[in-house]
């Protein structure tokens, strides 16, 4: 579950957009403290469909300014509608704009740098998870941190996430857990620190891509054809995992996270989650879960039984000659 696609509902970006515009603080807590009272009806609906199974519930990613529109015409619409100076938004989407954003302030950094936000999100997620409790209902959310680079910024996040956690009274009642996003090499590299303290780990296999291979993913098309046609890639890496590059880098994360933390549940999201040469190789490296688009569901099941009968037929010929 990414949180994000819940605020495309009108009333709640509505919300949401003037929390982000707002420089009061105080103005700021009070709109998305009714953010949470909307939000956690999504979640209810979601542990409702999901009781008794672990729900991964990924944390506010987009960088902000990406929630307030840029343009003159849509900026004068959307001051009419807050009834706010147009001024307003055009400062603070100037203020929030960011020349690399998929670099930038997101995912993670932002519930440094705002806590408030993901104090809100987690909070919306724990009061719903309490309430299905109530109702008979099993949620056993999984709460997701992107753009992690290291366990100290891991454990600042967390910190916060337990401190709500004990305030609505979900720390003793609701079964949860932490797990950390590995998008960037340097969070893959360390994984030793990271699995220490996180109850589990997922590779985001497209922005690993990109930051371990040094592509755009919307710009480089045009290299990746060529770089395919000459041999340098034996496939699209955003398509395919880059076997000798992200795939090695994989594998060494990997076997770090388990020296660490042995039984650590290992995932890997993104488009490479139903690629099937993408899940035989993840299930050479000892990637352990799955998480893609709902359609691509049949055909990611099919790979991963193709990939398990692969390993265990390898498995029996290596016995045999031995």
């Amino acid at each position: 579950c990414k949180s994000e696609q819940m605020y495309l509902e009108p009333s709640k970006l509505k919300k949401l957009r003037r929390a982000i515009i707002t420089d009061s603080l105080d103005e700021r807590k009070h709109v998305l403290e009714e953010l949470v009272q909307i939000q956690k009806e999504d979640y209810k609906t979601l542990f409702r469909l999901m009781s008794g199974k672990p729900c991964i519930i990924r944390i506010l990613d987009p960088p902000l300014h990406s929630f307030v529109p840029g343009d003159e015409k849509s900026q004068k619409e959307l001051a009419a509608e807050l009834e706010i100076p147009v001024e307003s938004i055009i400062s603070q989407h100037a203020k929030l704009a960011q020349y690399n954003p998929s670099l930038g302030l997101r995912g993670s950094r932002l519930a440094v740098v705002y806590p408030e936000f993901i104090q809100f999100e987690v909070k919306s997620i724990f009061i719903a998870a309490l309430e299905a409790v109530e109702e008979g209902i099993t949620p056993l959310p999984c709460i997701e941190l992107p753009m992690i680079s290291s366990a100290k910024e891991f454990t600042i996040v967390k910190k916060v996430i337990t401190e709500i956690a004990i305030e609505t009274g979900a720390q003793d009642k609701i079964k949860f857990q932490v797990g950390a996003l590995i998008e960037i090499p340097r969070a893959a590299l360390t994984t030793n620190e990271l699995a220490k303290v996180a109850d589990f780990l997922q590779f985001g296999s497209n922005d690993l891509t990109q930051m371990t291979c040094g592509f755009s993913h919307e710009d480089s098309q045009l290299i990746i054809d060529k770089y395919v046609e000459n041999g340098v890639y034996f496939k699209d890496p955003f398509v395919s995992l880059d076997e000798c590059g992200v795939g090695h880098l994989m594998k060494i994360s990997i076997n770090q996270a388990k020296q660490a933390k042995k039984n650590i549940s290992i995932g890997i999201s993104g488009s490479h989650a139903y690629d099937p040469a993408s899940i035989n190789l993840c299930q050479k490296i000892g990637v352990t879960e799955l998480s893609c688009l709902s359609n691509r569901v049949p055909m990611a099941k099919i790979a991963a039984a193709q990939a398990a009968l692969a390993a265990e037929k390898s498995s029996q010929l290596h016995m045999e000659q031995y």
